[in-house]
């Protein structure tokens, strides 16, 4: 059995104050034989050193992410900081963690890393993921590149996010320390069966226009129904020549010839290439549909995923959501209607929750798990 302790602040300045806050809810006499922790938080805690003395203050290995409105049961803030801590007697905790000097060189430094896990005949039942967010490399080759060393195993986690335009700033975390190119994996080893649940918004969500992708690679879509990409928006009405950024941030749901169906961001516009940037892979032959997301939508797909997770938790002690940032700028000004419908369904049962850059998710099929880089959805993972 794993136990879980959550603890928050809002002191983004002082980290005096930051650490009599976290340990104030972290009481030592209930820590296990084995303990590691998650670290959510707003970007300042990073660029002021509170969250560095944070993790330095506590007594076990953190890892994280800098994100958006991180939330513990009862309590959420935009400039917050929160510690999800993982404690067992029987389950065991392996952290490993890396910095790369190029972006290119991440998927093979995720690769590498799950290889590790593995070390010594043993397999973890779960991995937690927080990989770098990086504009011009793929979601999906992240994942795949970690799932291809270690088969079989589901992976759960999240891409950082900040609240800058370009994405910097987005930070993964490993014992204070932050990065902008690399990952941190917690391995968790024992006799766990974790249940996953994704809400997407898919259902009810009205489209612009469809259209057959010809010519795309990795995560870049070069020519849609004949035209060039941003050609092919400007004629469908989503945006002018002057406002090809009006695409930037837009959602947009894959449907590929088997029936499988994904949801993306636009995340950049390539006007040299006349070509869109998306957050994961898109492929020749998938129709592509832009997609007119309303907050109630939002709202929506969140209390049904609410309704659903709140009865399975009733004798789980470990509940990990993470919602795409998209949802969150949906939202408007409404920027805690999501959050507020889960905590009043889920109470005063143990949380986390943090808007991510993008969710890693483990989908069953056949018995197996296949593990996927997620957009515009809220995913929870539940042990």
């Amino acid at each position: 059995m794993i136990k879980m302790i959550t603890a928050f602040t809002t002191e983004a300045d002082i980290a005096e104050v930051a650490i009599k806050d976290i340990h104030r809810k972290i009481d030592a006499s209930r820590l296990k034989a084995h303990t590691a922790a998650i670290i959510e938080c707003h970007a300042e805690f990073v660029d002021t050193g509170v969250m560095e003395a944070v993790c330095k203050s506590l007594p076990f290995e953190t890892v994280g992410i800098t994100c958006s409105l991180p939330a513990v049961t009862g309590t959420s803030s935009q400039l917050a900081l929160t510690v999800t801590v993982l404690t067992s007697d029987e389950c065991e905790f392996k952290v490993l963690s890396f910095e790369a000097d190029e972006a290119s060189k991440v998927a093979e430094n995720c690769y590498e890393t799950a290889l590790k896990f593995a070390e010594g005949g043993r397999t973890p039942a779960l991995v937690l993921s927080y990989v770098s967010f990086m504009s011009f490399v793929s979601g999906d080759v992240l994942v795949n590149s970690f799932s291809k060393g270690l088969p079989g195993v589901p992976v759960f986690g999240s891409l950082p996010i900040t609240d800058e335009a370009d994405y910097s700033r987005s930070f993964t975390i490993h014992n204070g320390k932050h990065t902008e190119i690399g990952a941190v994996y917690v391995g968790i080893y024992g006799n766990i069966k974790p249940t996953f649940k994704c809400s997407s918004l898919r259902t009810g969500t009205v489209y612009r226009t469809s259209g057959l992708i010809e010519k795309a690679e990795q995560t870049y879509i070069y020519t849609i129904d004949g035209m060039n990409a941003l050609d092919y928006v400007v004629a469908k009405g989503i945006a002018t020549h002057e406002t090809y950024e009006n695409v930037i941030l837009q959602p947009l749901v894959l449907t590929y010839s088997d029936g499988s169906v994904i949801m993306r961001n636009c995340l950049n516009i390539d006007t040299e290439k006349r070509a869109i940037v998306l957050s994961g892979d898109a492929h020749p032959g998938a129709v592509v549909d832009f997609a007119l997301i309303k907050a109630e939508d939002i709202r929506a797909s969140a209390a049904e995923i609410a309704n659903e997770i709140a009865y399975i938790t009733k004798e789980a002690s470990v509940v990990l959501l993470y919602s795409c940032a998209t949802r969150l700028w949906q939202l408007g000004t409404a920027t805690t209607d999501e959050i507020n419908i889960i905590s009043e369904k889920l109470g005063k049962k143990a949380y986390s929750f943090a808007y991510s850059g993008g969710e890693i998710y483990p989908v069953s099929v056949d018995g197996k798990y296949i593990n996927t880089f997620q957009n515009n959805n809220l995913c929870v993972c539940i042990i």
